[in-house]
């Protein structure tokens, strides 16, 4: 199901949710604020990864086994953002931010948030 600017329709399809880190997404107009929302994940690297990165970091230069890391959890983040708001019915975000922090007993875990305002758009005329 596709959102319908004036059926109130829900998307079904995070992908078709437009994101903004500004408070307004060029070309169209906020019909309906949804409120806050977000999008999680979690991270640890696994030995291996550790072992890549470590021999990476003794030559120098971009550590790629963590840059991959981040980017894919970057990506979950804004795609789980994505669906949040789709459920809710929007069909963009405004605001959208991230953030990173470290959890777990040895700190081994990465958290990366995005988040921002949920919103219902339409075409400005």
């Amino acid at each position: 199901m596709t959102y319908k600017p004036d059926s109130g329709q829900r998307i079904d399809d995070p992908m078709r949710v437009m994101v903004s880190t500004t408070d307004e997404i060029p070309g169209f107009e906020v019909e309906q604020y949804l409120g806050i929302t977000f999008g999680i994940t979690v991270r640890s690297r696994g030995l291996g990864g550790r072992c890549v990165g470590g021999c990476e970091a003794c030559f120098g230069g971009e550590v790629t086994a963590y840059t991959q890391s981040a980017v894919e959890a970057r990506n979950d983040a804004i795609y789980r953002l994505c669906a949040e708001v789709a459920e809710r019915g929007g069909n963009g975000v405004v605001g959208v931010k991230f953030d990173s922090s470290r959890s777990g007993q040895d700190s081994s875990m990465t958290d990366i948030v995005a988040y921002g305002t949920a919103v219902r758009v339409r075409p400005k005329v």
